[in-house]
């Protein structure tokens, strides 16, 4: 059961949302009516979880390592394009590198 939580038609940006966390957020978001861009710094991760995600609403991905100030600039730019504006920011990072 989905509950009204006021996102309908909200843009979103989840990052490092292509598996685990951050494509749960996402899934959420568009489960209750959010449109949103997911992002990973794996370009096959995005395509893959864009497709898993595509029946439940607008999604749009890019890929953005956001170790890199021109790919977050990018992607915000690429978001703001897609989804006329942003709404929300949900800042998921990946894990951190062994030791």
């Amino acid at each position: 059961m989905v509950l009204e939580f006021g996102l309908v038609g909200k843009r979103v940006l989840v990052t490092a949302s292509s598996k685990g966390i951050g494509f749960a957020v996402a899934k959420a978001f568009l489960l209750n009516g959010s449109r949103v861009v997911i992002s990973s710094s794996n370009g096959e991760n995005v395509r893959r979880a864009v497709d898993s995600l595509a029946s439940l609403g607008e999604v749009h991905g890019f890929t953005a390592d956001l170790r890199s100030k021109n790919d977050i600039d990018g992607l915000i730019e690429y978001a703001s394009s897609k989804l006329g504006g942003l709404d929300t920011l949900v800042y998921v990072a990946g894990s951190p590198s062994p030791g």
